[in-house]
């Protein structure tokens, strides 16, 4: 894609996702759709989240193989151009979404641990800590050993707290900063 305007609206319909699947449910198929539409008719960008919220609306209508393509396609392409921030979304979409429809839960595990250390690279810290909850979450899930938990529970603590320090890091360059720590 290179056309400013696309790369511009795609952009645009990525920032609105997260206000749209939790206030707006209605929406969030409608920007899914137009975004992977974009991004199949005038090519690919390094953040191809577009094709991992495809894959949910795809599982969704129960197409949970499509669902796996589309959300690998996004992990793929974000991996090629080294997109660490589009990384960790398209990872947490494919480990958390689609990919235990198709595939065992213990598959998700390495996805997750990858996307948390993705999300302390680039500062996507929404996608992160879904990751990282997510894979305490699926010991559960998995009927393990609650002995395994500890160690993870202590893993997302630590990732909790880089976060904290980070956040911290922003609001000290910035006095007027939004983040409420």
């Amino acid at each position: 894609m290179t056309d400013p305007s696309h790369i511009w609206a795609v952009n645009l319909l990525i920032s609105a996702i997260p206000m749209a699947y939790n206030k707006e449910p209605a929406l969030f198929p409608v920007i899914c759709l137009k975004m992977a539409n974009l991004l199949l008719k005038f090519g690919n960008l390094s953040d191809s989240y577009g094709y991992s919220c495809y894959g949910m609306v795809l599982v969704g209508q129960g197409d949970y193989k499509g669902a796996y393509d589309f959300c690998e396609l996004a992990v793929k392409l974000s991996e090629k151009y080294i997109n660490s921030g589009g990384y960790t979304k398209a990872a947490n979409i494919l480990a958390n979404y689609s990919s235990s429809f198709v595939k065992h839960l213990k598959f998700s595990e390495e996805i997750n641990i990858k996307c948390v250390q993705s999300a302390l690279d680039s500062g996507e810290f929404l996608h992160g800590s879904y990751a990282a909850m997510n894979d305490a979450s699926n010991v559960l899930f998995q009927g393990k050993n609650l002995e395994i938990l500890k160690p993870k529970i202590n893993e997302l603590l630590k990732f909790v707290r880089k976060v904290k320090i980070i956040l911290q890091s922003i609001q000290s360059w910035e006095p007027h900063s939004y983040f409420p720590i």
